[in-house]
């Protein structure tokens, strides 16, 4: 598995976990320090791709 694919199931898991769908049972309480690290590189990793493609099809990304 390749880099982004184990951060986004990474991700994925955390998100499982915080929301209490985890059936594992090393499934811990909160996110470490390392977790967030993980999920925001993820979401670092999203963004470049949505600028991309708002780049590519001439849109711009509405300010929230």
């Amino acid at each position: 598995m390749n880099a982004s694919k184990s951060r986004s199931s990474a991700a994925v898991d955390l998100v499982e976990r915080e929301a209490g769908l985890s059936t594992s049972a090393e499934a811990g309480p909160a996110m470490t320090e390392d977790d967030t690290v993980c999920v925001l590189a993820v979401l670092a990793e999203m963004q470049r791709i949505i600028d991309r493609h708002l780049e590519k099809t001439g849109q711009t990304q509405p300010k929230s």
